[in-house]
């Protein structure tokens, strides 16, 4: 009888009567290995704690699972092999870390989202609202985007004309999540004062 160890626990494993192992072929197409679920493991589940929790690719989950060796997927057998287990929202702010800012007269007003940390987001959907105070709002907003927080570039050309009105909104939305800085910079034109908010949405 051999044993294995794991950490300062030892468990016996007897090579003559191990269990057959059932093998999961993964599924055609290019394998994503960001990708993880979590997992709560088994009294069964050879060189883990029984309710142990681990993170996994979806292809070891199901084969644990066919083993015997999971209680519970978490965010795997809700939402499918495969499925992120989370979103992130969060809100554009403005240079002073406030969450809006005030496009005045024929200034620039930039709102912007902190580093986005779903690399692995399969959409990605920036929103700007503007609530207008006093004057004729007008200006153009453009969708940018950085990968070091410093240089910005533009990353939709569909452009926001703002209108006269007294609340309205733009959202974009991308696969993917191209960069990991998103901010909208809103040129004004005329004599205006004009509340801004934003978020950025990855899933």
């Amino acid at each position: 009888m051999a044993t294995k160890k794991k950490g300062d626990d030892e468990m016996d494993f007897d090579e003559t009567s191990k269990p057959e192992i059932k093998q999961i072929v993964p599924k055609p197409g290019p394998i994503d290995l960001r990708k993880r679920v979590e997992v709560i493991t088994s009294d069964s589940a050879p060189y883990h704690k029984p309710g142990e929790k681990i993170l996994v690719s979806p292809t070891v989950a199901e084969k644990m699972k066919a083993n015997g060796w999971v209680k519970t997927i978490i965010f795997f057998l809700l939402f499918g092999i495969g499925a992120t287990a989370s979103a992130q929202l969060q809100d554009l702010k403005s240079e002073y870390s406030l969450t809006s800012d005030t496009l005045t007269n024929t200034g620039t007003t930039f709102l912007s989202s902190q580093r986005i940390v779903k690399e692995d987001a399969t959409t990605t959907a920036v929103q700007i609202n503007f609530t207008k105070l006093s004057g004729t709002a007008a200006g153009t907003a453009t969708l940018q985007g950085s990968l070091d927080n410093v240089t910005f570039a533009t990353i939709d050309t569909t452009t926001f004309t703002v209108a006269n009105v007294t609340t309205q909104s733009k959202v974009w939305t991308m696969v993917g999540s191209p960069v990991i800085y998103y901010r909208v910079s809103v040129v004004g034109s005329g004599i205006q004062s004009v509340r801004m908010t934003g978020k950025v949405y990855t899933h």
